[in-house]
């Protein structure tokens, strides 16, 4: 990290099959993710944020079925998220934050993630509805999809992730009301709607989230504005 690394990440890294932490975070990396990373099968970390990294997110990435941590916030990445991320079943944090993906969220990647902690894709260009199958992701804390096109309405399995402390779905086309299954995330300090096609009001049951520290609505042509019990 922060040694102003320039041009490709060399294959070379490929020869480390007993390697388990990567850290090339904060330079200025600017080609695409070599293939051959699926050779460091020992890898529980990988750290790519904030480079100039472009096409898309190699399949091979599959295969490194250690995985914990793939950060990959701050590039220039496109094609998607692709489903044989599920492979990786022992995830904990999937970043990629920032990067012009595009497509939506796979749900047979999320049905295969054992215990995610973290799910940001923030400003990734995605878009359709949110996939039912975040349900799946009990012990997520954070999900970070705001800044994306996604439509159609919150799913109400997301009480499911009864872990959350963040959810920020701002600045989408969301439809439709809060769910009021949100009152079951006893743990939330943090959520974010606003900039959404929301309707309904802001429900009472907000109140019963005691750890609430933000609670952002902004931005949202509410009919009702504040309900009552």
């Amino acid at each position: 990290m922060y040694n102003n690394f320039q041009g490709a990440i060399p294959h070379e890294l490929g020869r480390l099959s007993r390697l388990r932490f990567l850290y090339l975070s904060d330079n200025k990396l600017n080609r695409v993710i070599p293939a051959n990373i699926s050779s460091c099968s020992n890898l529980k970390t990988l750290e790519l944020s904030h480079n100039e990294l472009v096409g898309s997110i190699p399949k091979e990435i599959g295969f490194l079925s250690k995985l914990l941590i793939v950060n990959l916030r701050l590039n220039k990445l496109t094609g998607g998220i692709p489903p044989f991320l599920g492979n990786i079943t022992s995830i904990e944090v999937f970043d990629a934050t920032l990067n012009p993906l595009g497509g939506s969220i796979q749900p047979d990647i999320l049905c295969h993630w054992k215990k995610p902690k973290i799910f940001s894709t923030s400003g990734c260009n995605l878009s359709r509805a949110i996939t039912q199958e975040l349900g799946c992701l009990s012990k997520l804390r954070i999900l970070d999809l705001g800044y994306n096109k996604l439509k159609g309405f919150i799913p109400s399995n997301i009480s499911n992730c009864a872990n959350l402390k963040v959810l920020d779905l701002s600045i989408n086309e969301l439809v439709g009301s809060i769910p009021k299954e949100i009152r079951f995330f006893p743990k939330l300090i943090y959520l974010k709607l606003s900039d959404n096609k929301l309707t309904g009001g802001i429900p009472p049951f907000l109140g019963n989230i005691t750890l609430m520290e933000v609670l952002d609505v902004s931005g949202i042509l509410w009919v009702g504005a504040f309900q009552t019990p």
